[in-house]
């Protein structure tokens, strides 16, 4: 039995769920704990870290138990390397963190290198999982590669018919490629230009987002989309694309 641990309940809800459903497809039985992230839920920083430490320790009054088959996984690191020294402390060795981006884009003390040299000293610390080939060689970096899994990122199957045909399919409607999310310094605009040219033809190009300067070959919304509306665009389109450097 898995106690799943989602401590951004909005920015998360999507991949939680898909990971849920991959999790019941392996026969694993789940329980969802889930808290709200400051920036939805209009609480401090510090209310959300000690409700995230609560649940923690609520999860790891479970698992420590003699001979207790619940194991517990966290689906986001929210102090970076540190969450592994918590869940030690507070879980014991049930636990496993994924790391969704082991170098921030965004500067966090939780995950420097001295931190990382800190965790290192942990003897029989939690596991982790990463979902690229990129995160892996980051983990690597910071000598955190011990009791490391590699897996894919999950996902929902298709919904509904609007799915049934594969990309360029079969409706007779021109397939709908989306860019979601604000914009960063890191976002790849070159490829997005690059690829308006090679699908613009036969494609419609959408960026929504809050921040996006005009790109050149796509429609580009650029505002701030609330998670229902995040749902529905992603829903609706045949392709999504995340351009990084």
């Amino acid at each position: 039995r898995m106690l799943v641990l989602n401590p951004l309940g909005v920015a998360l809800s999507h991949y939680t769920e898909a990971l849920l459903h991959q999790l019941a497809d392996a026969g694993i039985e789940t329980e969802l704990f889930s808290i709200t992230e400051p920036s939805q839920s209009g609480k401090s920083r510090f209310q959300w870290l000690g409700a995230y430490t609560a649940m923690l320790y609520a999860a790891g009054r479970r698992t420590r138990k003699r001979n207790s088959p619940e194991r517990v996984l966290l689906t986001w690191p929210v102090l970076g390397f540190l969450d592994l020294l918590m869940m030690k402390v507070l879980c014991g060795d049930s636990g496993v963190v994924i790391y969704h981006d082991p170098q921030p884009l965004v500067r966090s003390v939780g995950s420097s290198p001295l931190v990382a040299g800190l965790v290192r000293r942990v003897k029989k610390r939690p596991g982790t999982v990463v979902h690229s080939d990129e995160a892996a060689q980051a983990m690597d970096a910071v000598g955190l590669t011990g009791g490391l899994a590699q897996v894919p990122h999950p996902m929902l199957p298709p919904a509904g018919a609007a799915k049934d045909a594969a990309f360029g399919g079969q409706s007779g409607k021109r397939p709908r490629v989306r860019v979601l999310g604000q914009y960063k310094a890191d976002r790849d605009i070159d490829l997005l230009k690059s690829l308006a040219g090679r699908l613009g033809p036969k494609c419609d190009l959408d960026i929504v987002g809050r921040g996006w300067p005009p790109v050149e070959g796509w429609h580009v919304d650029a505002r701030f989309v609330p998670e229902d509306e995040l749902e529905e665009l992603i829903v609706s389109s045949d392709t999504i694309v995340i351009p990084y450097k």
